[in-house]
């Protein structure tokens, strides 16, 4: 036999914890052909004895032998293997797959073994079976005698060598069933099977052997065996002690009758006789006699089937395999059970897949080429670069560091000459951009302080610094619209773009008398003087043309008062800013020759701070007034160029002190000023606050325009003078005290004497002579909280542009070059940047998407979790409802991988689906996104190309696999029996 068993022990636990044995120490052996059955009661061990010979579970104790191969190496693989290449199953519920069609349910079993599906071998067997005819139906259109052939036909097409059956007629009726032995017996005749049967009359008419089990153990262990007839004579025979067979009544001799005159008279009850053919035929079969007279009966199986000697290597498995098609057809059929669920579960899962797919669109998104491919069709005339560099905030307390920003922040410096000559050679002859601000972070917007305010949002009368020509200033003499010389402008002369003429034109330049200047053509302007306005600082130049440089056609909806996009009024905003509108061109000695004038005068003290404050008291206009001060500068180089002292001093005594403007203003009083005779002076020096403005500012209000304006250089100096013969009057009147009183942080009490004040400094703090503030310092002051900006950069002393700006490269190379090589940072934390409302947008957009990944992502991971819970819900439930699918590719020989393999299909489905709506829904939503980009910047930067769509594939195949796996695994790592028992 191929087949042995050894001392198998099987325990299953009860409830309440109690073992019982379901078998005892079984051993048995079996031939190589024969009918077995199996018999006993309910909980005999009968079926547990089959599932362990036919690896649909694993003894606790003891092997089975199979060709000379032992269980106890086995897997769970090879109990697989060995089902899928040596037994055919066949069960009381006939267990087909309602899915396929009866030729593919038979099919199944060879497609198992990795065979292809033969038609002809199967209508073959179905042919065996009387099931030809039935071959493309499904099973829930057959009988179940029907369907119980078709389990057979199932079992018998692998030509497996052993067939079980488990109660094969248990829901059949008797013919049915009669039927269904018959084929089991003739089978028998050259394959093992082994049948579980409660019945044992069918047991004794078609077993070869019968084995008993009561308790899990075997109690009785028969097999068929022939008892010869008793022959007194050649026509006379008897068959046991109640049956005789007479060969020839003719040729009976007289001590034949007499032999059946005793048998006669032994019988207790009616003796029929009859010489029928049928009738003979039809009792030798209910009676178990053969032709030969010879009665079949069981007896002990004394001896086991001899074994032949197998050679274990030689035995070989056959995995089982499960095709794409039947695993896609099993899974895709439980997907119609559920459809709420499924339905929720594929709109998470959509949900999730977008989040992702947007996710990696972002994540892919290049900064870099969506800036060069803007500026391609942005159609620009120029590129402006400008310099910025990084630096880390440390703060200190006391001198000790206690805080450092985890942040990089930026700040713009101006380059040299020598920098704008390396760009100079790389991009050509372009404009050097200077606006006199004394640091390169602020932008020092310069006012043209002799026009009117304008009534409209379109034009605007600031300049943002000058343009320096080149020394090739063709491009620009070729702009021109005026009758202008460019080699010809003097260090105080400028040429304005277009658009800047039509702002002076819309607003108003006046004369040096206040009248309008009327503007109708480009040349009526050349010849006349701009007053620029500077913080603290004031330049006259002359205007000797006008080039062509008009403002983009979009922002023509801003002439209208009405406009109220903020979109519209920022990008405006920006592109006067970062483009030559309000940069006149100027030349080389222009800088130099103006420096001093246009420069902002406005100074960042360095100054101490107090523990305490100190108080200064003073008469205002009669008045005692106070004023609190927490810090205090020195009167030395820092200060003097912001500072006036009256009488034309440049020295501060110790007892003297120095205000701000406004304070001293104060301290002289109003009634002092209204009261004093200003008549040599200019009007406009009458009003007490325009009198303070102007030394401070620069500038004034004109009461009759409305306006604020710039006050000129005579103005100014008349200011200084006018506070000087105030604080004279002031001192020989007596009508204002220029004594202060000072209370240290101590409460000690010392008087002052007001010596002048400051303009241009951004913070009010007193000045006192050096030895004063030292001495203050030294008693009360302290290093208060301070920051400080770490960086490798150093600003170089002969730095003075802001900006640099080029003419539109032909080359693309070059622009490329510009865009890639801009925000590259230097070992000197520097680095060029592209400056443009492209630019800004592009940034802005970066810093947006930026935010937007994060969300998405996060958005993503959370309904992804979510979807995995949905989905992981929904195979589990399918799985439940596919315990019988389970069950019957188990007992065929289906591996834990081809159930893995039906569930992966399903939730592949699943998946793909979410994964083709998720492409859609990710594809319009870029869409959108980009309209919105189109709108900010004029292009699409957002790409869902195929590395986003192998991404979004990938988390779609990720969130299957893990939904399916924990599920399957499960129920894959169940013995087959616990499935099959679900059946």
């Amino acid at each position: 036999s191929m087949l042995e068993i050894r001392n198998l022990v099987k325990e299953y636990k009860a409830k309440g914890g109690v073992a019982v044995r379901a078998l005892d120490g079984v051993s048995l052996q079996f031939a190589e052909t024969g009918m077995v059955f199996l018999l006993g009661k309910s909980g005999s061990g009968k079926s547990t004895l089959l599932n362990l010979c036919g690896g649909l579970d694993t003894p606790d104790e003891g092997e089975i032998i199979i060709k000379g191969r032992s269980s106890k190496d086995f897997t769970q693989a090879d109990f697989d293997s060995y089902r899928n290449t040596f037994i055919g199953f066949i069960f009381q519920e006939y267990n087909v797959l309602d899915e396929f069609s009866v030729e593919d349910n038979i099919a199944l079993a060879l497609e198992l073994q990795g065979k292809n599906k033969n038609r002809e071998q199967v209508l073959a067997i179905l042919r065996q079976v009387e099931m030809e005819a039935f071959a493309s139906r499904k099973p829930n259109t057959l009988s179940g005698g029907q369907k119980q052939r078709v389990a057979i036909a199932r079992a018998l097409v692998k030509n497996p060598e052993i067939i079980m059956a488990d109660e094969p007629t248990g829901a059949l009726d008797s013919n049915t069933g009669k039927q269904v032995f018959d084929t089991l017996k003739k089978l028998s005749e050259s394959k093992l099977v082994i049948v579980v049967s409660h019945d044992r009359e069918f047991a004794e008419i078609y077993g070869d052997r019968i084995i008993e089990l009561k308790d899990g153990k075997i109690i009785s262990d028969v097999s068929k065996s022939h008892v010869e007839a008793r022959k007194t004579s050649e026509n006379l025979r008897f068959i046991g002690d109640n049956t005789v067979s007479v060969q020839n009544g003719a040729a009976l001799t007289d001590a034949d009758m007499r032999n059946i005159r005793d048998f006669l008279t032994r019988s207790q009850g009616n003796v029929f006789i009859t010489n029928g053919a049928k009738e003979i035929t039809d009792f030798r079969k209910a009676a178990h006699i053969d032709e030969n007279d010879a009665r079949e009966t069981f007896l002990d199986t004394k001896e086991q089937p001899a074994l032949p000697a197998y050679d274990p290597a030689n035995a070989k498995f056959i995995r089982s395999r499960l095709p794409a098609r039947h695993a896609i057809r099993i899974g895709a059929s439980s997907m119609k059970l559920k459809p709420i669920r499924l339905l929720f579960t594929i709109l998470l899962s959509l949900v999730a897949f977008t989040m992702f797919g947007l996710f990696s669109t972002f994540t892919f998104y290049n900064e870099k080429d969506v800036l060069y491919n803007t500026y391609l069709t942005s159609g620009y005339d120029t590129i402006r670069f400008e310099k910025q560099y990084n630096y880390v905030t440390v703060t200190y307390e006391n001198g000790e560091e206690t805080y450092r920003s985890s942040y990089v922040n930026t700040e713009r410096t101006p380059f040299t000459p020598e920098e704008l000559n390396q760009l100079q050679k790389t991009y050509g002859d372009g404009l050097g951009i200077f606006d006199y601000s004394t640091d390169g972070n602020s932008y020092n917007s310069m006012s043209i302080s002799n026009t009117y305010a304008s009534k409209q949002q379109y034009y605007v009368s600031t300049l943002y610094g000058f343009a320096e020509l080149p020394a090739d200033y063709s491009r620009w003499q070729d702009l021109l619209v005026t009758d202008t010389d460019l080699a010809a402008l003097g260090d105080k002369d400028v040429v304005i773009s277009t658009y800047l003429f039509d702002s002076l034109k819309e607003s108003g330049l006046q004369d040096n008398d206040g009248k309008k200047i009327p503007l109708n053509a480009y040349q009526d302007i050349v010849g006349k003087t701009l007053q620029i306005s500077t913080s603290g600082s004031n330049l006259e130049v002359t205007v000797k043309g006008v080039f062509r440089y008009d403002l983009p056609q979009e922002f023509d909806d801003l002439k209208e008062n009405s406009s109220n996009d903020y979109s519209l009024q920022d990008k405006f905003s920006k592109t006067l800013r970062n483009g030559i509108y309000l940069t006149p061109l100027v030349s080389p000695a222009f800088y130099e020759a103006n420096k001093t004038a246009a420069a902002s005068a406005q100074t960042y003290f360095e100054t101490a701070y107090l523990e305490t404050p100190l108080t200064i008291a003073f008469q205002n206009d009669g008045n005692e007034e106070s004023a609190q001060y927490s810090g205090l500068a020195a009167y030395n180089a820092a200060t003097k160029e912001n500072v006036h002292l009256v009488g034309g001093r440049t020295t501060l005594a110790e007892d003297e002190i120095v205000l701000d403007v406004y304070r001293a203003f104060n301290v002289l009083g109003y009634l002092l000023f209204e009261s004093f005779d200003k008549s040599d002076f200019d009007p406009v020096l009458h009003d007490f606050n325009n009198c303070m403005n102007i030394l401070q500012n620069g500038t004034y209000w004109d009461y009759e325009t409305q306006n604020t304006v710039a006050a000129s250089a005579a103005v100014r100096e008349q200011a200084f003078a006018l506070f000087d013969a105030l604080y004279q009057a002031a001192v020989d009147t007596g009508e204002s005290n220029v004594s202060l009183t000072v209370i240290d942080p101590a409460g000690n009490t010392s008087t002052f004497t007001l010596a002048g004040f400051y303009f241009n400094y951004s913070n009010s703090d007193p000045i006192f002579a050096q030895s004063t503030f030292d001495s203050l310092v030294a008693s009360f002051g302290f290093e208060n909280s301070r920051w400080e900006k770490e960086t490798n950069y150093v600003v170089p002393a002969d730095a003075k542009y802001c900006a640099a700006v080029f003419s539109f490269p032909s080359d693309t190379r070059l622009l490329r070059s510009a865009v890639d090589g801009s925000n590259v940072v230097a070992e000197d934390d520097s680095f060029y940047i592209l400056a443009s409302p492209l630019s800004d947008s592009v940034s802005q957009a970066t810093d947006m998407l930026q935010s937007l990944q994060t969300i998405f992502m996060w958005v993503g991971i959370v309904m992804a979790v979510f979807s995995m819970l949905l989905l992981f819900n929904f195979i589990s439930v399918s799985i439940t409802n596919k315990k019988k699918e389970i069950g019957i590719l188990r007992a065929v020989g289906a591996r834990s991988a081809d159930v893995f393999k039906i569930f992966f299909s399903e939730s592949a489905i699943i998946s793909g689906i979410c994964f083709v709506l998720a492409m859609i829904a990710t594809f319009v939503t870029c869409f959108f996104l980009n309209q919105t980009f189109m709108d900010m910047i004029g292009a699409s930067i957002l790409v869902f190309g195929p590395i986003s769509w192998l991404i979004l594939f990938g988390i779609a195949a990720v969130t299957s696999f893990i939904a399916t796996f924990l599920p399957v695994l499960s129920i894959a790592r169940k013995k087959p029996v616990e499935s099959i028992r679900a059946l």
